[in-house]
């Protein structure tokens, strides 16, 4: 499958706190192997939870910007957007979508990670954009591939 993540690098203080803001919002709860991912319907949606965002992890008005102005209201029409973080060991890991699947209400997407060798952290934005509109929620899990080093 063809890697359709959009991939979205920002710099963030990031500690406990803030681990505790994104668990409270996902829609998943953030574990081993699972990250924060939230199912966006509409771009008021979207708008909202990049708000908190700012407020709660500190993200800035560009990113926030950015992401409202690729994906505006009319988008929302026929799509929905799974919004997912990450906070990625080596900047140049590369993450890879391996599976989307909706079972009842539940998007899954399976994310498959190759571990880089760099020493600097990466904080990501990930978008998945699906044209399935029966699903409520979301839930990412990141698999972690042998490294090729």
């Amino acid at each position: 499958m063809e890697n359709t993540l959009t991939i979205k690098r920002t710099h963030l203080s990031f500690d406990e706190e803030q681990f505790q803001f994104l668990n409270e919002h996902s829609d998943h709860p953030i574990t081993d192997g699972f990250i924060f991912s939230r199912l966006i319907k509409d771009h008021s949606e979207l708008a909202s939870l990049l708000a908190e965002l700012q407020k709660g992890l500190g993200i800035s008005d560009r990113l926030s910007q950015e992401v409202l102005s690729e994906w505006p209201e009319e988008r929302f029409a026929q799509h929905r957007l799974v919004l997912m973080f990450s906070d990625e060991r080596s900047g140049s890991n590369t993450l890879t979508l391996e599976k989307a699947e909706t079972v009842g209400d539940l998007i899954r997407l399976s994310i498959n990670r190759q571990r880089g060798l760099t020493m600097d952290l990466a904080y990501l934005f990930l978008f998945y954009e699906t044209e399935d509109c029966s699903a409520t929620r979301s839930e990412v899990q990141i698999t972690n591939l042998p490294s090729l080093f």
